[in-house]
């Protein structure tokens, strides 16, 4: 008899939960520099050799060789700085200014040959 008790003591005792959480903070930080100089320097410098093409020749060839590599150089930035971003369903303002940016080299394009 003694030794029922004990075992529907045992028995009725709740069983423990392991629902236990941690919780841990890991601080990230993003350093600006990096931003700059990945995202901006290469977008001014597509920006000032955009600008040179009016200061070539007027021979079509390489104003459209020209304008053509400028338009691929900000095709290839754009996944680039896509990357840098943190992911988001919405057009950045950078986005929007390597498309203007792709945008006035197409319209120099079309002039030169407008021109030509």
């Amino acid at each position: 008899m003694y030794g029922d008790n004990k075992a529907k003591k045992e028995k009725k005792m709740p069983k423990p939960k392991y629902s236990q959480y941690t919780h841990f903070v890991i601080p990230l930080y993003k350093y600006p520099g990096n931003s700059l100089m990945t995202i901006f320097i290469p977008l001014f410098l597509l920006s000032l050799l955009s600008l040179a093409i009016f200061f070539q020749p007027n021979d079509l060839s390489d104003r459209l060789g020209s304008i053509a590599t400028m338009v691929l150089g900000y095709i290839a930035l754009i996944p680039s700085i896509k990357e840098q971003l943190p992911p988001s369903s919405r057009i950045t303002v950078i986005e929007i200014v390597i498309y203007i940016s792709t945008l006035c080299c197409l319209f120099s394009l079309v002039e030169s040959l407008l021109i030509d």
